[in-house]
């Protein structure tokens, strides 16, 4: 039996942010990568937000045409939507590191059977309670059948 395998294509990626370039002309990069790729997989959250942020910038522009205004609102779109899922995506904290047996669960059919409560018993010299008598009922002929 023969197995294939398929080599992907990488997906472009940004280059990293000069030690002299400003937040916005990363942004304004960020934004045109974004642009000429469609790709937001391989920016990461700061990048993106970078990008976002200076979208009012891009599109601002006295010379900008219709379809480059609408375009960049697509971008915008895109890159907010990946940070709203990024931003709904959990974190995935760390398992606490168990030694020696699991915990006992404390509900369901492997929970533990608690005893019964233990009721005081009452001293020996204490008097019973007498119940005091109530209203006598009334005879069966006070009633008109």
């Amino acid at each position: 039996m023969k197995t294939t395998t398929t080599a992907y294509p990488r997906l472009p990626e940004l280059a990293p942010r000069a030690a002299d370039e400003s937040t916005q002309a990363y942004g304004l990069r960020a934004l045109a990568f974004v642009l000429q790729t469609g790709v937001t997989a391989t920016l990461n959250e700061e990048t993106l937000a970078c990008a976002d942020h200076v979208y009012p910038i891009a599109i601002g522009h006295p010379d900008i045409s219709l379809t480059a205004a609408v375009r960049l609102a697509d971008v915008q779109r895109e890159v907010r939507a990946a940070l709203r899922r990024r931003a709904s995506v959990p974190i995935a904290a760390e398992a606490p590191a168990t030694t020696g047996a699991p915990e006992r669960p404390t509900a369901g059919p492997m929970a533990p059977l608690a005893p019964p409560p233990v009721r005081p018993v009452p001293p020996a010299t204490a008097r019973p309670a007498v119940a005091t008598p109530g209203p006598a009922p009334a005879p069966r002929e006070a009633f008109a059948f």
